[in-house]
């Protein structure tokens, strides 16, 4: 099946890609139980979680962490009592927010009044992002049985020791920055051309190994959005979706490289390197 929102890549969480999937998810994370709806099926209008599964909506549904039967209820902190509506008007669906604490957003731009919603965009609700899919009627609903991913819960000291003592090791060297403000990073030999973002995100994630040599190991080696929204991203106006953006291209350039997906994802926690960097110096 072929994932709902860009329609290119094979689904693999529900009726998402890893990479649609992945810029939802960010760093904050939230378990498909956390998600309660009893919507009568009125339009084909639906919203799509980061676990893949279809939100019916009717018009108009009302999202919020207290909100009574029939609506959408998201039971996690940054979501307030009532948090937003999403109403079908004759110029199209829109989304209001409620006076939330924490905002509503749509495609990173927050709502300050009743906005329209396009197809496939993204709406944030605190820190709880969905896509919006104007037609939905064609899209099967998945339960949690046909799910392709499971609930991530933390793993336990013995397993983390176990899973880093498993990680293998690898051979980094950094070259100068090129005159095009980009640079060279070396894996094993291989070498590897960069853009600068890319660049200080790979020192990013070497340097917080190196740094947390003498920490619990699940936290040795994470690096949060925040951080790297710190980096050199290629706009005057950076937010989380360039950081998540940042670190889809540093996957590709490894990827493409032969190197695999080097880049991992723990959601709730931040990124980190799937190796032991083993730095090496000229």
């Amino acid at each position: 099946m072929i994932c709902a929102v860009c329609r290119q890549s094979r689904s693999q969480v529900g009726l998402l890609c890893e990479g649609c999937r992945n810029k939802l998810v960010g760093t904050h994370a939230i378990s498909p139980e956390q998600f309660v709806d009893d919507v009568p099926s009125t339009t084909n209008a639906a919203l799509v979680g980061p676990w893949g599964r279809l939100h019916l909506l009717h018009s108009p549904i009302t999202i919020g962490r207290d909100v009574e039967s029939p609506g959408l209820r998201i039971l996690d902190p940054s979501i307030s009592g009532s948090h937003a509506v999403l109403s079908q008007q004759p110029q199209g669906w829109t989304v209001r927010d409620l006076g939330s604490q924490n905002g509503t957003f749509v495609n990173d731009a927050r709502v300050a009044s009743e906005t329209v919603v396009r197809d496939r965009d993204m709406i944030r609700f605190g820190l709880i992002a969905m896509y919006f899919l104007e037609d939905a009627s064609s899209l099967p609903r998945l339960g949690p049985a046909r799910m392709s991913s499971q609930t991530i819960r933390p793993r336990s000291e013995s397993e983390e020791l176990r899973a880093r003592s498993e990680l293998p090791s690898v051979r980094i060297r950094f070259h100068e920055p090129t005159g095009g403000g980009g640079g060279v990073v070396e894996l094993n030999g291989i070498s590897i051309q960069l853009t600068l973002p890319q660049l200080e995100l790979m020192r990013l994630l070497v340097s917080r190994w190196q740094e947390d040599q003498n920490r619990d190991g699940k936290e040795r080696g994470l690096v949060a959005t925040s951080e790297v929204m710190q980096l050199s991203l290629e706009s005057s106006d950076p937010r989380g979706e360039l950081a998540r953006k940042l670190v889809g291209r540093l996957r590709k350039a490894l990827d493409k490289a032969g190197l695999g997906e080097l880049v991992e994802t723990r959601h709730g926690f931040g990124y980190r390197l799937r190796v032991i960097p083993l730095l090496q110096r000229d």
